[in-house]
């Protein structure tokens, strides 16, 4: 979908077209991403689960991982 904006020609000048440009895909990707994690975290607690204890569990988990792929020597601690 195409949008069309109206945007001060000083802006342009100031910023270009293609920086305001990337500025505004950047702010809606962001959105979606806040949309998306909205969308998980209400998910989680219809489900009746905990998010913090879900994300301590995730962390550890990926924290354990780490040190077993890439620091060898701390995998026993």
């Amino acid at each position: 979908m195409n949008i069309q904006l109206e945007v001060n020609d000083d802006l342009v000048s100031q910023l270009g077209k293609e920086a305001i440009t990337n500025k505004i895909k950047k702010w809606l990707e962001w959105e979606e991403l806040r949309m998306l994690a909205t969308s998980i975290h209400e998910g989680i607690k219809d489900a009746g689960l905990d998010a913090n204890e879900i994300s301590q569990t995730a962390r550890s988990q990926a924290w354990e991982e780490y040190k077993k792929n890439n620091l060898p020597f701390l995998s026993n601690l």
